[in-house]
């Protein structure tokens, strides 16, 4: 409950009299089990824990899941697919947000792939500086933002008259809709090239679904930096070459990892996300 996502979900089940099941320390068959045999309707996820969920059920499903809430990064075409065969019945709403903001965005039916939604309810939001890209860094104001941290400090957290900034980039279409770039803290420059790794993973995660991904950097003399891909599972030479391939043509040559590594196990923090500097460490030494 020290996650910001878990902690509502507990809060809110709390507030409206559920019954609440944690799943926390479970494997994910047992999650499955747990839901089932406690017949949930109600899911808070994140991205990664749902594609758990899905490679864990086989052919079983879970009619009885009615909503699924997600938090924590967007939910690429392949995982939506699996989602829609184990959870049938579930409506699934993504929602951005953090710890020291609360809720941001939220998505509707006519979210376009890749977006995090629409500004929720009273929830203002100014993309700061935007390069020609048009991405920039996403500030925000509202009533739910936190009044400052009880202790300790965050470098990447800023508190500008009433804005709030955690040091996401980020852009805006036409419509409104919001779309996440990575964390300022994470771009780095490659071949005088501003590169967000987070963009790089969800393409890799949308190409190669059946493979958990993190995309670290190393320092390079001539470029900067080079990127480094790095897969969670048995190496497959003709996955490496269809991901070459197909990055090249979206992202250009420079947004491209020049070297794909797989791993047994991607090392992990309590909350499940890929602890990058322990990934980038091993990595170091690999190399």
């Amino acid at each position: 409950l020290n996650h910001s996502l878990a902690l509502y979900g507990f809060v809110e089940a709390l507030y409206v009299g559920a019954e609440i099941a944690l799943l926390d320390h479970m494997r994910a068959d047992r999650q499955i089990a747990t839901l089932t045999d406690f017949e949930t309707n109600l899911l808070y996820a994140t991205p990664t824990q749902l594609r758990m969920l899905c490679r864990v059920a086989g052919s079983k499903t879970l009619p009885a899941l009615g909503l699924i809430l997600c938090g924590g990064g967007t939910l690429d075409e392949t995982l939506r697919a699996h989602m829609a065969q184990v959870f049938p019945n579930a409506n699934t709403r993504i929602f951005y947000g953090a710890s020291e903001t609360s809720f941001i965005t939220l998505s509707d039916d006519q979210m376009p792939s890749g977006s995090v939604g629409r500004p929720y309810p009273n929830v203002e939001i100014d993309i700061r500086n935007p390069q020609p890209d048009g991405i920039g860094e996403l500030w925000v104001r509202s009533p739910y933002v936190f009044s400052g941290y009880a202790i300790g400090a965050d470098r990447n957290t800023k508190i500008v008259d009433g804005f709030v900034t955690i040091g996401e980039m980020g852009w805006r279409d036409e419509n409104g809709y919001v779309f996440l770039a990575g964390r300022k803290i994470r771009m780095l420059t490659v071949a005088d090239q501003n590169v967000f790794p987070e963009m790089v993973e969800t393409l890799i995660g949308q190409l190669a679904p059946h493979y958990d991904c993190a995309v670290v950097s190393l320092p390079d003399p001539l470029r900067g930096h080079i990127l480094v891909a790095v897969l969670e599972g048995q190496q497959d030479d003709q996955i490496v070459k269809s991901l070459r391939a197909h990055l090249r043509s979206e992202l250009g040559p420079t947004r491209t990892p020049k070297m794909f590594i797989f791993v047994d196990t991607l090392p992990r923090t309590k909350s499940g996300k890929v602890n990058l500097i322990t990934l980038t460490a091993q990595i170091t030494e690999m190399i």
